[in-house]
């Protein structure tokens, strides 16, 4: 099942367990940055906002620095390239990062039925001057027989040199959890494979 991106805004608050890989590539033209302007591509304010601060937190867990795109280009304005460019040299930041939510969805899976049947245990048990064996059985019971739903999702994250305005570094990031994985939960664990694959790959 596929979604959309203003859909993904609804489940951005939620809780759970996620685990992300990131696959990228450094260009040869890259150098090291001090600090990036962070921008979430979509037209759906609240993700860009909570998933801005997702990113420049991540992003400072890893000791980097990474500014909100939106503190500089309000929802009000066009949020494009040559916007981003302008506000990361106002803001005296070298490179911008540019982060998109490719596809996003939930595979599911049937839990066959199976039964667990009960165990029996026996004691020995004194009644006056006579003792009995007592055997005691606890009733079985049925497992499974429903689906699993577990999230998924698919990123992608670029990085640009904001003054010669090449395009340094790509990435993609794939995101899955369990069932009682949230979007919120692979967008937090995305963002944080991100900030360790800039450092891997020593363009932060």
């Amino acid at each position: 099942m596929k979604g959309s991106i203003f859909a993904f805004a609804a489940v951005l608050l939620s809780g759970g367990c996620a685990v992300s890989e990131t696959t990228s590539y450094r260009d040869q033209r890259a150098t090291h940055y001090r600090s990036a302007l962070v921008a979430v591509l979509t037209t759906d304010i609240r993700v860009r906002r909570l998933g801005e601060a997702a990113i420049v937190k991540a992003m400072a867990d890893k000791k980097l620095r990474g500014v909100p795109s939106i503190t500089y280009v309000p929802p009000t304005r066009t949020l494009n390239g040559p916007a981003l460019l302008a506000a990361a040299r106002a803001a005296g930041l070298d490179a911008i990062l540019v982060f998109r939510v490719r596809r996003w969805g939930s595979s599911n899976r049937y839990v066959p039925a199976q039964y667990i049947p009960g165990t029996t245990t026996t004691s020995l048990e004194r009644w006056g001057n006579t003792t009995y064996a007592v055997t005691r059985t606890s009733p079985g019971r049925i497992e499974g027989g429903y689906n699993v739903s577990a999230p998924w999702a698919k990123y992608s994250a670029t990085l640009y040199d904001a003054r010669t305005r090449k395009r340094v570094w790509v990435s993609q990031t794939d995101s899955g959890g369990n069932s009682y994985t949230r979007q919120r939960d692979l967008f937090h664990s995305a963002a944080r494979s991100v900030a360790a694959a800039l450092i891997k790959d020593g363009v932060m």
